[in-house]
């Protein structure tokens, strides 16, 4: 959980973090490679294993509900796992 003031670059970190759990080759510090098909899509904002649910703004139950169902039904397209970043 982060927190902190608006433009304190917590979205930032989050995604960061997410690009290197996703990551199939990460850096021996546990930066993301930025090469492999996962940090590939997460840089052009097409990875589907990657959700960011803004819960002002979306319906939190039903979008969860959304991908438990159906988003992530099935394992991963690339890497090991999915994440799931609630702003």
């Amino acid at each position: 959980m982060l927190s902190g003031p608006s433009g304190s670059g917590k979205t930032t970190l989050a995604r960061i973090y997410a690009q290197s759990a996703m990551c199939e080759a990460p850096l021996p510090g546990g930066s993301p490679c930025g090469h492999c098909g996962s940090c590939g899509l997460f840089v052009h904002s097409a990875n589907h294993n990657f959700h960011a649910v803004n819960c002002g703004l979306d319906g939190a139950i039903d979008t969860m509900r959304y991908l438990i169902d159906d988003a992530m039904a099935v394992a991963p397209m690339y890497g090991r796992r999915y994440v799931v970043f609630f702003d």
